[in-house]
């Protein structure tokens, strides 16, 4: 499963391992290898700069990425907090509630989770368009798994969800979670 990754220069790859991203020092993001769009399957040997698009469709160079997350589908965060959602190499804007800005961003699969500025916690499934949807508040990070979530709030306390067939959640049973349970306290 993949972490977020920020920072200038950061080297992250999808979690499939076919697909490679990089964000240059100048907020720049590159990706390539294997791309899976809902139409196709297409491979490019060179990196290829990632545009991001205005509210009126024309091409915004000035956009610096800051995080990023590779799944199925990809998303990023830009300095202006603004949130990104593609799989055919065309970011589209993912509005939060309210207008909340990210800060963080996962991605594994279809499936996508951010938190904001505010420490909300949203998820979503981009391919059957559900969300995003608030599951959590007070939350500093977040990693999406294939199988199972985690999110560590500011407080230090770790919450999962996701399947638990094998105990995997770490909750004391084997039942599957759909909304977060707290696991523990005095997480880093």
């Amino acid at each position: 499963s993949m972490c977020p990754h920020e920072g200038s220069g950061t080297l992250v790859s999808r979690n499939d391992g076919n697909t490679w991203g990089a964000i240059t020092e100048e907020g720049k993001l590159y990706e390539w290898g294997q791309m899976v769009t809902s139409e196709s399957v297409y491979a490019t040997d060179n990196p290829q700069e990632i545009t991001f698009y205005d509210e009126d469709g024309n091409a915004d160079p000035e956009k610096k990425v800051k995080a990023v997350a590779f799944g199925a589908y990809c998303g990023a965060v830009t300095e202006d907090g603004s949130l990104y959602v593609w799989n055919d190499g065309q970011p589209k804007r993912m509005e939060l509630p309210d207008n909340e800005m990210a800060v963080a961003v996962s991605m594994v699969s279809t499936y996508g989770g951010a938190v904001t500025e505010n420490g909300n916690l949203y998820i979503w499934d981009s391919y059957d368009g559900t969300g995003p949807t608030k599951i959590l508040e007070d939350v500093k990070t977040i990693t999406m798994g294939d199988y199972g979530n985690a999110a560590v709030k500011k407080d230090g306390s770790l919450w999962m969800w996701g399947n638990n067939n094998h105990g995997q959640l770490g909750d004391g049973t084997t039942q599957n979670r759909t909304n977060p349970v707290k696991i523990m306290d005095q997480v880093a």
